[in-house]
């Protein structure tokens, strides 16, 4: 997989700078700890605001954005700064994995999505 490149170090470190407790990147890693699990390559989060086209990348990346929109005050917009992309990407990713939620067809065992949506619930609601 390609390397993300100093464009993406900065928004992460923006991202990480603006949030004192880190937990929009705290919730990127744990999207990547669960995909991970069927990766054969590791998945950072800067491969999350990369450009990066590979199924299992993407769909992690779109489960963040619709865990960030489920469960913060985040607005689409803002959403899409912190994966450097425009709000109708983050508004096509929240509508993709509904859909993939509610007819079981996600990279990953629902169950395992479930648990993820439980543990970045616990990340985000630790705001302060």
């Amino acid at each position: 997989m390609d390397e993300v490149g100093v464009g993406g170090y900065l928004a992460i470190k923006k991202i990480m700078e603006q949030n004192h407790n880190n937990k929009y990147t705290a919730l990127m890693q744990l999207c990547c700890d669960v995909y991970n699990t069927q990766s054969p390559e590791e998945i950072t989060p800067n491969h999350l605001i990369d450009h990066n086209k590979s199924a299992l990348i993407v769909e992690a990346r779109h489960v963040a954005m619709f865990i960030l929109k489920e469960y913060s005050t985040l607005g689409w917009s803002q959403i899409g700064r912190i994966f450097q992309k425009d709000h109708a990407t983050v508004i096509h990713a929240h509508r993709v994995i509904e859909l993939r939620v509610a007819t079981n067809q996600l990279l990953i065992d629902t169950q395992l999505f479930y648990q993820l949506e439980q543990k970045a619930v616990k990340i985000l609601d630790d705001e302060s």
